[in-house]
């Protein structure tokens, strides 16, 4: 899934003329499962390892997750306040959690492009990314 992930992050970046090597990335939600804290066996922190391995600015948002190590062992601190966010500094943002306390229709509304891997949003939109689609 974190290549496929990655792959859905440069078709969306490519929509906007951005390449993924200077790109801003938003991951919304790095826990394994929705609502909670645990991210043991997360695929999301393969997801951030390889689009920092590419070159992208990469920041998480996550309002169960305070802090975690990226694959060298470096800590990483995680904004937990979805209220403070400008979605429209980021190029593309990655939904990889459906958490509690985030407004996605703002998500929506101020993103340039969206990866949605938790099926969030069920309308049509040029900025919206899906799996399959």
């Amino acid at each position: 899934m974190p290549y496929y992930v990655v792959d859905k992050t440069i078709g969306a970046l490519d929509t906007i003329n951005k390449n993924l090597s200077d790109a801003k990335v938003l991951i919304v939600g790095l826990s394994y499962k929705d609502n909670i804290d645990d991210i043991r066996e997360s695929p999301a922190l393969d997801i951030y390892d390889l689009l920092m391995d590419a070159g992208a600015q990469v920041e998480v948002l996550d309002p169960f997750v305070t802090k975690f190590k990226d694959k060298s062992g470096q800590l990483v601190f995680v904004n937990q306040n979805a209220e403070e966010i400008d979605y429209q500094a980021y190029d593309v943002a990655l939904i990889l959690a459906k958490h509690q306390g985030i407004d996605y229709q703002r998500l929506l509304k101020e993103s340039h492009a969206i990866v949605d891997m938790k099926h969030i949003y069920q309308q049509k939109n040029a900025k919206i990314f899906k799996i399959g689609g």
